[in-house]
């Protein structure tokens, strides 16, 4: 087992159910794009978040995940098959998908052979869907004491592949004719103990309590609640969302 895909592993659960969602209006966009809706393969599909959605506008989504933990855990839908596959070797047929999306997942893939991957896959006009999103905001005050008090200390914690990520992949080499995106606006309503199992989930902090213990977490969380009030009030959390789409012309 990679690194990577122990870490996911670890927390498949809590993955499940706190990742924030991507608006609806993005499927509706990628649905608009695509000259037919057979068939869309969804990589590195987690717990199914993105199948789940794509499930509604395609005759059927395969949904592909190297963690069998995340697979385990995924939200079922009645023309969504699942299976545990690695993004740059799967057994489907040439030239099947309409549609590729990959959410906040390319950084862990070998991205030469997965473009390859593509390329035999996706059919003649077909859309790639590269998206995700970085960190979030919320508030000036909260964001500053995210910044000093969570990031600094998961700094040292983070898989140097998730730079990319916060790159917005913007030094990766895309194949294809590229396709202007209009803005999308993710934002999402969360109370502070939805905040916290979300950052909970992420790789890093897995790995920074696995080496230190969680108190570093439990006191960020009380001080937390001086900044935000009510820890059950829910306030807007505004993620930075971006999206790179491509269309294969030949």
């Amino acid at each position: 087992m990679l690194p990577h895909q122990k870490l996911f592993a670890e927390k498949s659960e809590l993955y499940a159910k706190s990742r924030p969602t991507y608006p609806n209006t993005w499927y509706e966009y990628l649905y608009s794009l695509c000259e037919d809706h057979e068939a869309a393969w969804d990589v590195g599909c987690g717990t199914g978040q993105v199948a789940k959605e794509l499930a509604k506008y395609f005759g059927i989504v395969l949904a592909t995940d190297i963690s069998s933990s995340q697979i385990e855990h995924a939200e079922q839908a009645k023309n969504v098959e699942y299976s545990v596959q690695s993004a740059e070797n799967t057994n489907f047929e040439d030239n099947t998908f309409s549609l590729i999306t990959v959410g906040t997942a390319l950084h862990w893939f070998d991205i030469p052979a997965f473009w390859k991957e593509v390329n035999r896959t996706l059919k003649k006009n077909g859309i790639l869907a590269v998206f995700g999103y970085s960190f979030f905001k919320i508030n000036p005050e909260f964001d500053t004491f995210f910044q000093d008090r969570i990031l600094e200390k998961l700094k040292p914690y983070w898989n140097p592949r998730v730079y990319a990520l916060w790159e917005k992949y913007a030094n990766v080499d895309f194949p294809y004719q590229a396709v202007e995106v209009p803005t999308f606006k993710m934002e999402i309503q969360w109370n502070l103990a939805q905040v916290f199992d979300f950052v909970n989930s992420w790789s890093a902090t897995r790995a920074c309590i696995k080496d230190s213990g969680d108190d570093f977490f439990r006191k960020a969380f009380e001080k937390a609640c001086d900044l935000w009030g009510n820890p059950t009030q829910t306030k807007n959390i505004d993620m930075d969302f971006f999206a790179i789409v491509r269309r294969k012309n030949s």
